[in-house]
């Protein structure tokens, strides 16, 4: 099994025209649920509108099981440190109350779904 470590910067199973894009570990927690939460922040991403403008490249926190997640990744490339930021604390707190949960697909599909609901 592949060693999940924070700062690591992994190559994953992309979107389409979005080969550049990478995951950085944030955190890996344990839960009693879950089992492993990998904590993650995607850059290198194409998000537009549903008219197609441009709003942003990157996913600043997204919790995934670790299964989900080391089926996502292919290799770690390099190191990157990042402060869990502000979405981490917000979904640590509505987690605590049942009211947020942990991503149990591949990063694309999520990726997917968040880009589809925000757009």
């Amino acid at each position: 099994m592949k060693e999940i470590n924070s700062g690591q910067v992994w190559s994953y199973h992309s979107r389409k025209g979005e080969s550049n894009s990478r995951v950085t570990v944030l955190a890996v927690e344990k839960d009693s649920n879950y089992g492993n939460i990998v904590h993650v922040r995607i850059d290198g991403l194409y998000i537009t509108d549903t008219r197609g403008i441009y709003i942003g490249d990157c996913i600043e926190h997204l919790p995934i099981a670790e299964d989900s997640f080391l089926e996502s990744v292919i290799h770690v490339e390099s190191e990157a440190h990042y402060d869990l930021g502000e979405g981490y604390y917000l979904w640590r707190s509505d987690f605590e109350q049942n009211e947020a949960g942990v991503w149990e697909i591949d990063i694309r599909k999520a990726i997917d779904l968040i880009v589809g609901s925000i757009a």
